[in-house]
């Protein structure tokens, strides 16, 4: 059984909506509405539940941003799965194959506590980037992946299909490598050494020019977040700036 409330003008947190696509008045007003609203809804939260869902302007299937709406203990969030975007893969790295994920106790204590918490020490992952082997070409296809848990996040990717040999007139490679962490809450960081000296949530490699067959980076970085479990990492290659692979999953 679920309850079902009414907003009012005393409870605008209760109908608030988030969109990344919004008008640029529009978009100011969620914004600072969503800044004074942020506790009210997280108390709402604690007892009922919330689905935020697209405008009705909103033709393209696009998706909107989930992150604003999760840190505010929103349940449901309405995505177009068929749309491959980042709202989609931070979708599949949050749930994976799971019907639910429980949310951090802040965001279910009635108290209503501060979130994210003030954490005296955060969670550090290193990551070695050794090498990358066969990449594939812009006109070259490769199979979808149809098994595991990682097969949902690929499914529709366009560059998955029926296998097809490069097109020599597609050019060679030149693939760098991204690194960037998008948080629920918390403070998030990407660094090449620690302590770190700069404040960045995301950091790509040295680009390895004309070798998508087997190259070498030899790069490390260090992931630093005080919430890891409701943290996404994501890693993704980049060939002459143009997004051609990814992979996302939680870093705690």
């Amino acid at each position: 059984f679920m309850s079902a409330v009414e907003g009012s003008p005393r409870k605008p947190a209760a109908r608030r909506r988030f969109d990344g696509k919004s008008s640029t008045a529009a978009q100011s007003k969620e914004e600072e509405s969503a800044e004074n609203g942020c506790t009210e809804m997280r108390r709402f939260t604690t007892h009922r539940l919330a689905r935020v869902y697209p405008r009705a302007t909103r033709f393209d299937s696009s998706n909107l941003d989930p992150l604003p709406c999760w840190r505010v203990g929103a349940q449901l969030v309405c995505l177009n799965l068929q749309t491959v975007d980042l709202p989609t893969q931070l979708h599949h790295a949050l749930f994976a194959s799971r019907g639910y994920v429980l949310k951090p106790p802040e965001l279910r204590s009635e108290s209503v506590a501060a979130w994210p918490p003030r954490r005296a020490s955060t969670t550090c992952v290193k990551l070695r980037l050794i090498s990358l082997h066969h990449l594939p070409t812009k006109r070259e296809s490769r199979p979808r992946i149809l098994k595991g848990d990682r097969a949902a996040c690929h499914k529709l990717t366009p560059l998955s299909g029926r296998p097809t040999q490069p097109d020599a007139d597609s050019g060679v490679s030149n693939p760098q490598i991204k690194v960037e962490l998008l948080a629920i809450g918390g403070v998030s960081q990407v660094t090449r050494s620690l302590p770190p000296h700069e404040v960045a949530t995301s950091m790509t490699t040295a680009t390895v020019a004309g070798n998508g067959l087997n190259a070498v980076f030899d790069e490390t970085v260090y992931c630093l977040a005080s919430e890891a479990a409701h943290t996404v990492l994501r890693v993704s290659v980049m060939d002459r700036e143009q997004e051609v692979a990814y992979e996302t999953v939680i870093l705690g």
